[in-house]
């Protein structure tokens, strides 16, 4: 859970190959008390074609449109945020009750935006058999495109200095788990790397680095570094960061 103090008023899109994938940003209300702010409407995805020089939902084709509430009156459903994979979109949502001011219950689904552009009737389906906690310590989201599969790759949380990586693969139709693939080169990837390469049944297959996550990043034996140290990384990282 996260606090969120951040007033919900960007627009989210993407390129796939069936168009752009966007979201407009609903009516909020109570902005100016983040506890209290919530939408009026619920979040919204639609595709618009590439050689559009304006998303507009009166030109564009709604996709999907997410529930507005979540359990209960004074709890929503928030989008928050998505990535282009081919002909597919990896959305992430969570929830939020009115005077929390908590992030609750984040969620990962996977969309077949190619099947929507075709009129076929799409729901989002969930990915629930990976636990996310893996990726809290250094982790990376990527997608393979070309073989439509969404790979995961992590560090385990160390317990004596010893490190063990590891990459799950998951079909994006299906989301069945592919064969076990080992990541090459976890320790070498930087914070400019845009791919990532890995093996599968000894054949090497490169995909599209998404997002990276976890203090790892910063310095690899973190859960060994004094309170102060980890301060310090902090700061130099987002001096770094534009």
């Amino acid at each position: 859970m996260l606090s969120e103090d951040i007033p919900y008023t960007a627009a989210y899109a993407v390129e796939t190959t069936a168009g752009i994938l966007w979201s407009p940003p609903p009516p909020m209300v109570d902005y100016k008390k983040p506890k209290y702010t919530h939408p009026t409407e619920p979040f919204t995805l639609y595709l618009s074609s590439k050689d559009q020089t304006e998303l507009s939902a009166s030109s564009a084709t709604r996709i999907y449109t997410l529930p507005l509430y979540a359990g209960g009156a004074s709890t929503y459903q928030y989008l928050s945020g998505f990535f282009g994979a081919g002909d597919y979109a990896l959305l992430f949502t969570y929830t939020k009750t009115i005077g929390s001011g908590i992030m609750e219950n984040g969620r990962f689904f996977i969309l077949n935006v190619k099947k929507a552009a075709t009129g076929e009737s799409v729901v989002p389906k969930e990915l629930t058999s990976f636990d996310w906690e893996l990726l809290e310590y250094k982790s990376i989201i990527a997608v393979d495109k070309e073989h439509d599969q969404i790979v995961f790759s992590y560090l385990e949380y160390p317990v004596d200095k010893t490190y063990q990586d590891k990459t799950v693969l998951y079909d994006m139709e299906t989301l069945s788990i592919q064969t076990p693939a080992s990541t090459i080169g976890f320790r070498d990837i930087n914070g400019q790397s845009l791919t990532m390469e890995y093996e599968m049944n000894g054949e090497l297959y490169k995909a599209d680095i998404l997002t990276k996550g976890g203090p790892g990043w910063l310095d690899e034996d973190w859960a060994f570094l004094s309170e102060e140290r980890q301060n310090e990384l902090y700061q130099e990282f987002y001096s770094q960061t534009p």
